[in-house]
């Protein structure tokens, strides 16, 4: 096949590269397995979220006929979200597959369809990891970018404290289950009246291997760590003091995701405490039309037809709507 007939083939069509970037098979993050985040599609660059300081009350039994108390609505806030905008390029040239073939044929299309996958792979990676550090941000109340600025501190955005929990590892007396029971009831007060599933904590390589160790926890990790062994599924977590515990291995250019000295502690379980939108791309055939996850649209040479751009693009905004319900773990 000629090498023009290969750039203007169907495989380059931006619904082509679309519809293959978000099929592609791929490893999620760890939040994204768990599916901790709610994801949807909005229309939108912005998202508004609805803070409501509405409590429950308990109600004075009356007699029937007397005057009835009037409801009184909790007040609200509108809060404005811009979505992040992470776009990618990458330059396929004609040179790129030159002289290639696919072992058993002799098409360049196939070669040229090969060359695109490679790409479209190595660029979804990185789109998955910057969601993963953004939604990891989210857990941690401060979303930061890739070269470190703050995006979002959701504790300003929400006008909330932070709430922390110190573990006493070091010393083997602490009674490391009612530091948990601590934790828990932390989150059940931010929660107020809203119920959860189960508490998972996320920890760095240092707290978990501190956390294992103690003499409080060490007899329940072993019947655990012999357990998992006949289980074979090592991402389940370790459940101790009504947690969920496990060791968060994310990270990038060496740098962890999670702090090695520091665990988060979250409710599973919430309609709509970590969510995930997805804006549509700066494409004129995407305005105002529900998000994907991503998107992939091609450029040529027209020139001279020696090169073919693809431009993949993520609009992702990741919260904690409600910051307080997640608690800060440091060891003491």
């Amino acid at each position: 096949m000629p090498m023009m007939d290969v750039f203007s083939s169907n495989i380059f069509s931006a619904e082509t590269l679309t519809a293959a970037v978000n099929a592609n098979p791929h490893q999620p993050g760890r939040l994204g397995a768990l599916g901790l985040f709610e994801e949807k599609g909005v229309a939108t660059t912005k998202v508004m979220i609805e803070r409501r300081d509405g409590k429950l009350v308990l109600l004075q039994a009356r007699p029937r006929g007397a005057p009835v108390p009037v409801y009184q609505r909790g007040r609200s806030e509108m809060l404005e979200f811009k979505v992040p905008f992470t776009p990618l390029e990458e330059t396929i040239y004609a040179h790129s597959f030159q002289d290639r073939r696919v072992f058993g044929t002799e098409s360049e299309l196939m070669t040229a369809q090969i060359v695109v996958a490679e790409s479209l792979t190595g660029m979804q990676r990185s789109h998955a990891a910057t969601l993963e550090y953004h939604r990891v941000g989210a857990i941690k109340g401060l979303i930061l970018d890739a070269d470190g600025s703050t995006i979002y501190d959701l504790f300003t955005e929400f006008g909330v404290a932070q709430q922390t929990q110190s573990f006493a590892l070091a010393d083997g007396s602490t009674q490391v289950r009612t530091v948990c029971m601590a934790t828990r009831r932390k989150i059940e007060d931010a929660l107020g009246d809203e119920s959860y599933m189960q508490l998972r904590g996320f920890a760095g390589k240092d707290f978990f291997d501190k956390l294992i160790s103690h003499p409080d926890v060490m007899t329940a990790y072993e019947n655990y760590a012999q357990g998992e062994y006949l289980r074979n599924d090592p991402k389940s977590g370790f459940r101790f003091g009504d947690i969920l515990w496990e060791e968060y291995r994310g990270k990038v250019n060496g740098t962890d995701y999670i702090a090695a000295d520091q665990a988060y502690v979250v409710p599973e379980g919430v309609p709509g405490l970590f969510i995930t939108r997805f804006a549509p791309a700066d494409f004129v055939d995407a305005a105002n039309t529900l998000g994907l996850p991503l998107y992939a649209r091609p450029a040529f040479d027209t020139e001279f037809m020696r090169w073919v751009k693809i431009m993949t693009q993520q609009s992702a905004l990741n919260l904690c709507t409600r910051p307080r319900a997640v608690i800060k773990c440091t060891v003491s």
